[in-house]
């Protein structure tokens, strides 16, 4: 993360347990937005609701591509030369 990263937005949508953690490297300033006063702010201001659900959305879906990168990643490195032979194997011999 760096400077101006939101962290912990899924907990704006889940009342779930977090799933990380965020250690700052150096001095830092952070803002805790509790759900309630979110949502009385997003209900007093829509014209800034769709721009910060946006910015959320946005960040959301960069850490999902990201997860995706790296599972799929994961998943190359589990493949190993027997697994590509059998494959071969059976589309040669079918």
């Amino acid at each position: 993360l760096g400077p101006g990263d939101i962290f912990g937005e899924a907990g704006i949508f889940l009342n779930v347990p977090r799933t990380a953690t965020i250690t700052a490297m150096g001095p830092c300033t952070v803002f805790r937005v509790h759900r309630n006063d979110l949502s009385a702010f997003f209900k007093q201001n829509p014209i800034a609701t769709n721009k910060m659900l946006l910015v959320i959305i946005y960040g959301l879906l960069r850490k999902l591509r990201a997860a995706n990168l790296e599972l799929a990643f994961e998943r190359r490195e589990d493949i190993d030369q027997s697994d590509i032979d059998a494959m071969v194997d059976r589309i040669l011999n079918n």
